[in-house]
This record gives C-alpha cells, structure tokens and sequence, in this order.
C-alpha cells in the first residue's frame, strides 16, 4: 500500500468516526485534570511520609547513642 492510499484510508476513517461533542470533551478534560491532582497529592503524601520516617529514625539514632554513652560512661565502661 502506497503513504498517499494510507494517508487517504486514515482521513477517511478519521472522517466516519463520531466527533465528540462539547460536553464529552470537558468531562474528558476534566478527568485527565482529577488525576493530575490524584497523583500530585499522592506523590506529596509519599514524600512527607518519608521525611517523618527519616526524621524518626535520626531521633531513633540519637537515642541510640545517648543510651550508649550513658551506659559506657556512667554505668562503667558498659559492664553492667
């Protein structure tokens, strides 16, 4: 098949199909415009997330090593 035959099957198939009306459009733009602000705000809610969780575990660490200086320095050189 040559590209003018192609060119001229696709115009033609473009040409039968139903054209969407106003209506449809808007409520396929305003769909896409829901999802964009889905995955905005999910991607927000991962990020805090992970900043909670780091920040929880630097204050986890820190407890760690005061726990760890304490036991060394005032319990004796960590013998019990």
């Amino acid at each position: 098949m040559e590209t003018d035959d192609l060119k001229e099957l696709f115009n033609t198939v473009l040409d039968e199909r139903d054209a969407l009306d106003a209506h449809t459009h808007r409520q396929h733009h305003d769909y896409i415009d829901t999802l964009i602000i889905e995955t905005e705000t999910k991607r927000d809610r991962k990020e805090a997330i992970i900043r909670q969780v780091c920040g929880w575990g630097v204050i986890s660490l820190l407890i760690a090593i005061g726990t760890a200086v304490y036991n060394f320095f005032i319990r004796g050189h960590g013998t019990p």
